[in-house]
């Protein structure tokens, strides 16, 4: 008896330390070195600035939906009552959403986990609880562990080789991402059991699979499967669930890549990055250095050879051949927003293995310009602000479409959910050294283990200076990092507590501080801004236009807009199919190097450009790519 109760007393405690880990980060394993460290989420509150009110539009979303909307389906599928009637789209009833039904509640338990970290909202975390218990409900009432909006037989067909609707195990991986997120920020004691009786669901059905029959199902889109899978190996440290994270690795792709040999095109863009950040994460909990050198090559393939000027890539959903992009300039289905919410997923992963400060660069171009510019900041008739795009057109003359409230739950509206209320993720991080800035963005960081507070105030990328008041409860003699952007060509002016420094840093550089800190240091930053073109790599006549990072976007106008064509119902719908009345694109003559030459600023418009007698037919306004909605734009521009 006594054996018993002490076995009972231990369960007991190991119980309640998973219940007060789960309002941490997940932490990073200790099988490899990083060379820079990451802050909790819970770390970074957000100050007014773009970027905050980017987040509060999208807290306003998460809190406008009807969880028992959310749930109708998990709860039919279960065999209990429901009276609410699901939402439309691809979260609707009808059987052609099988396979893809119930992808968005995984996406918003991992949203509303994160906007709960962030702000600590009261409302937000009461949803979060009632959700899981709900789920847990449906689980239990299942009886093998399984939580899913469509029957599980979805999984058998899958296995067998049968031709499924849509996507079972991508939506898989979103209940089980939107479960962990749950448990590693928001201290929710009822969901680390449901998190692994669906772990065990998931091992049961695959145990017995070979190998081919599971390669063979690989060739099906599955999300992160093997990312998830990995994450909770690394809480549970079950053998067993590292075997599992590897059984799903996509040996087609991983093998390529990890051998240097790019086999991306043609491949559906979406499918391969998550598999990406699977090996990434797996490269952290083995070591194996395979994985880190596919995760590696993969970036370099994707940023370096099929990237737009936004950061995005892809074209209809799919990987086109290296270095070739003008070429299908005429496709209106490019820059899919979930590609760039994942490319910076697999960024974070990279650069706090290195700290190479390449991948703070582009995470930064990917966050303004495809983020950023992803959530319409205003309402428009029956429609609210901070509505989100699907894709995001680079052919000339579209326009960019957003989902609407009751129908339009595509995969971009689910990362679209989760991408503003995690901007405070990698504004900050650390070494063995001090602190590093990564990004401009309002917001303070609290680090407790320094007993510091570093405060940065700042409009950017709206304004072209940040301040930062450092203050620590005593003095203390660390080195701060602030990363020289790869735009700022004429470099950074730095003031410290009001006085000019001097400072030695060329663009994609960090530049180092090192004094002693006391409490309401004040570091002033400012970024000289110019413009400057970038080509595309297969045509060099066809350029866009930045100033700073932002990219410019040319205001064509709204003939033929309405809200039929600016919200969409169908994610997948091309644009061309409305058939609209073509409009002039312009395009430039005669131009000179020195675009301040015929790139003029517009007085009394901020970040407001007016070409100068270049155009033809006619000159065009230009603006930040991240403010244009509602109207048809260009970011790319012939050069005759």
């Amino acid at each position: 008896m006594q054996q018993l109760r002490t076995a009972l007393f231990l369960g007991l405690c190991l119980l309640s330390f998973q219940i007060i880990k789960a309002g941490n980060e997940p932490q990073k394993t200790t099988k490899i070195d990083f060379k820079a460290k990451e802050f909790e989420l819970a770390q970074v509150t957000l100050l007014d600035g773009p970027f905050k009110d980017a987040m509060n539009r999208d807290i306003a979303w998460l809190k406008m939906l009807d969880t028992e909307r959310l749930l109708a389906s998990f709860r039919t599928v279960a065999g209990l009552p429901s009276t609410s009637q699901p939402y439309g789209g691809w979260e609707g009833p009808d059987q052609k959403f099988d396979g893809i039904r119930g992808h968005y509640l995984g996406h918003y338990l991992s949203a509303c986990a994160k906007a709960y970290a962030c702000t600590k909202d009261k409302e937000i975390k009461k949803r979060v609880d009632y959700l899981v218990t709900e789920l847990a409900k449906c689980q239990k009432q299942y009886g093998n562990g399984y939580i899913g909006a469509f029957s599980e037989s979805l999984f058998d067909d899958l296995i067998q080789g049968k031709k499924v609707p849509w996507v079972p195990w991508y939506t898989m991986h979103k209940i089980f991402a939107g479960l962990y997120d749950v448990y590693n920020y928001t201290g929710n004691a009822e969901v680390y059991a449901a998190l692994l009786k669906l772990m065990d669901w998931a091992k049961k059905k695959t145990d017995t699979l070979s190998d081919e029959t599971l390669q063979n199902m690989l060739k099906t889109e599955q999300g992160g499967m093997t990312e998830v899978f990995a994450d909770i190996y690394a809480i549970t440290q079950k053998p067993d669930h590292l075997v599992l994270a590897k059984r799903f690795d996509h040996k087609m792709l991983l093998e390529s890549m990890t051998n240097g040999k790019d086999n991306l095109t043609g491949l559906h863009a979406n499918t391969q990055i998550p598999k990406m950040i699977g090996a990434a994460r797996e490269y952290e909990v083995t070591a194996e250095p395979s994985y880190m050198k596919a995760a590696e090559f993969f970036w370099d393939c994707v940023v370096n050879h099929r990237t737009t000027v936004t950061g995005g890539n892809s074209v209809d959903e799919q990987f086109k051949e290296p270095d070739v992009l003008a070429a299908y300039l005429n496709r209106d289905h490019a820059n899919e927003t979930c590609n760039a919410y994942n490319m910076l997923k697999l960024t974070n992963h990279l650069y706090y293995w290195t700290g190479d400060v390449k991948y703070a660069d582009f995470y930064e171009r990917t966050l303004i310009n495809c983020i950023l510019a992803s959530q319409c900041p205003t309402k428009y008739e029956k429609e609210p602000a901070g509505m989100m795009t699907y894709h995001q057109p680079i052919k000339p003359g579209l326009w960019k479409r957003l989902n609407d409230k009751e129908n339009s739950f595509w995969c971009c509206t689910g990362t679209g959910s989760e991408n503003h209320v995690q901007y405070g993720k990698f504004i900050y991080s650390y070494d063995n050294e001090g602190l590093i800035i990564n990004l401009f963005i309002a917001s303070q960081l609290n680090w407790a283990d320094k007993k510091m507070t570093v405060a940065q105030e700042t409009n950017f990328p709206e304004s072209n200076n940040t301040k930062l008041t450092v203050s620590s409860e005593k003095p203390q003699k660390i080195k701060i990092k602030i990363r020289v952007p790869w735009w700022a060509t004429q470099g950074l002016q730095v003031k410290i507590n009001g006085k000019p420094h001097s400072i030695n840093g060329a663009p994609s550089s960090y530049i180092t501080l090192e004094k002693v800190w006391f409490t309401k240091d004040i570091i002033e930053i400012t970024f000289p801004m110019t413009l400057y073109k970038q080509a595309m790599p297969d045509n060099n006549h066809i350029v866009a236009f930045l100033y700073g990072p932002m990219v410019l976007s040319g205001q064509l106008g709204n003939k033929g807009l309405t809200l039929e064509t600016l919200y969409g119902i169908n994610g997948r719908e091309h644009l061309n199919n409305f058939k609209l009345d073509s409009i002039a694109i312009p395009h430039f003559e005669n131009v000179d190097e020195d675009l301040n030459a015929w790139i003029k600023p517009v007085p009394g418009k901020a970040l407001t450009f007016q070409t100068s007698g270049k155009g033809v037919p006619n000159d065009v306004t230009l603006i930040p790519y991240f403010k244009q909605f509602m109207e048809r734009y260009s970011i790319y521009w012939e050069i005759k």
